[in-house]
């Protein structure tokens, strides 16, 4: 009798060892279905709640994709008419998806992995038949590409009202190629006209085939702390970041390529940024690109405060162009309540596209910078982002600008470095300012590093890092006194 049970427990771990080596095809659910259309092709993403396994099936006017099992989420209707050039309709079928097409080139699909908020994504490229182009006899113009930064499933930072960074940057550089194409022997060109993504290779091979002069990346930035303010202006770094700002900064816009859904084999290469930097130490257009950067961010600075006073340096893939002097440009912290209804009001967007407008044309003419008129209501608006704070004993430059997330050097400006005296009344930002009562200084105990001093008192790190921008935090020392927000 025991033999007998030992056989059958063995029969029955052989047979869970076989069932255990057979690969389990899970259902997974299609949760949502978007697309839009870019001048060369229209793009389909499906959403999906895991890795896809499918096989394509391309038909005359139809892309069949089979799938072992899948669901739909009950939100989606089984058509869903698109009328984009090249895709007309999607139909949801029993394990099988129908894409109607109309007038294309070539058909690419591939999948994508979750990163951020991103799900697992089924991607479907419907490309365009090309265009005939007509040569048009036109006088000869110096060209500046501008290049929207985000767009299409990469929405950029996002502000505290939902004002989307591809959005606000989109508009700036519409107005300032408008102003740039009203002058004689001078056009703008845009590396995206709507929304939707383009790889960081395709806005380079804009620049080269349009003979640009001059490149300008536009983006907004953005701090958890929503403390943060002003306009930055960056070059191609080639060692590294001029500060750990910097590095975070290129990083999170390197990634772009990766949320906006671009093929790996479409991204740029290791071997073909290293050539790039060889051509590009072999030039004098990072000492060209430089020079730009000063002269616009002394512009930028008649017309919106600046984060940092100096320009940075940062390692960005986009602004790897050897032959043509480069920038990218910061417009301001759409993270910030303030600056977030600052980068989408008309009057600022016009404001700030007309220096950089005007920079980047007094630029390449060899000319000084102008300064720049600002109107009297677009000063008053400025104005409202600071208010005025009494002077209170025992009130120190340091403890101030803790508490309003700033570092000395700004706050000093901004009151055109007066004294502090008690009573008297200086500027301070409007919102962001905490009071005496909810700022905690921390003395730093043995054992103690950011990261448990972070979890104890349930702030983030960036956070943490955000509100001592006054004090150094590495290495941290026992008896270092550190500034954490009260919760």
């Amino acid at each position: 009798m025991k033999f007998l049970v030992k056989v059958a427990r063995i029969c029955a771990a052989s047979i869970l060892m076989v069932l255990a080596s057979q690969p389990l095809r899970a259902e997974f659910i299609i949760d949502n279905v978007r697309y839009w259309s870019a001048p060369d092709h229209t793009r389909v993403v499906f959403d999906a709640t895991a890795e896809p396994d499918f096989k394509g099936e391309e038909k005359e006017g139809e892309l069949i994709l089979h799938f072992p099992s899948v669901s739909y989420s009950p939100s989606l209707k089984p058509i869903i008419k698109l009328a984009k050039p090249g895709v007309k309709s999607v139909s949801l079928e029993q394990n099988r998806i129908r894409i109607f097409l109309n007038e294309y080139k070539e058909v690419k699909v591939f999948k994508l992995s979750p990163i951020e908020d991103k799900p697992h994504r089924l991607v479907v490229d419907v490309y365009l038949p090309e265009k005939e182009k007509r040569e048009v006899k036109e006088e000869k113009r110096r060209t500046i590409v501008i290049d929207p930064g985000h767009g299409g499933d990469d929405p950029g930072a996002i502000g505290v009202r939902g004002a989307q960074e591809k959005e606000v940057v989109l508009s700036v550089a519409q107005k300032i190629r408008d102003i740039i194409n009203q002058k004689k022997g001078f056009r703008a060109v845009l590396t995206r006209e709507g929304d939707y993504y383009v790889p960081f290779r395709k806005r380079m091979r804009i620049a080269r085939d349009n003979n640009a002069e001059l490149f300008l990346s536009l983006h907004a930035d953005a701090e958890k702390a929503h403390l943060a303010r002003g306009a930055s202006v960056y070059v191609l770094s080639l060692r590294g970041a001029s500060s750990e700002a910097a590095r975070i900064l290129a990083r999170k816009e390197n990634l772009a390529d990766i949320i906006g859904g671009t093929m790996l084999s479409e991204s740029m290469k290791n071997g073909e940024s290293e050539s790039i930097l060889l051509n590009m130490v072999q030039t004098n257009n990072l000492n060209k690109s430089r020079q730009f950067a000063f002269s616009l961010l002394r512009t930028i600075e008649t017309c919106h405060r600046l984060k940092f006073p100096r320009v940075q340096e940062a390692p960005f893939l986009v602004l790897k162009l050897p032959e043509i002097p480069s920038v990218l440009v910061e417009l301001g912290y759409i993270s910030n309540p303030r600056e977030e209804r600052l980068l989408t009001s008309e009057k600022f967007q016009n404001r700030v596209a007309r220096a950089i407008a005007g920079a980047s044309i007094s630029f390449l003419m060899g000319r000084k910078v102008p300064k720049l008129e600002v109107k009297k209501e677009e000063v008053k608006e400025e104005e409202k982002t600071y208010k005025g704070y009494r002077v209170q004993k025992g009130d120190t430059w340091t403890a101030l600008a803790d508490r309003c997330g700033i570092s000395v050097g700004e706050l000093r400006r901004i009151n055109e470095k007066k004294p502090l005296v008690a009573g008297r009344e200086i500027k301070v930002p409007a919102q962001g300012c905490l009071k005496r009562h909810q700022i905690i200084y921390y003395r730093v105990k043995k054992g103690d590093t950011l990261d448990k001093i972070a979890r104890r008192h349930k702030i983030q790190v960036k956070d943490l890092r955000d509100f001592n921008k006054n004090r150094r935090l590495i290495p941290l020392y026992v008896g270092d006194i550190i500034v954490i927000p009260r919760r």
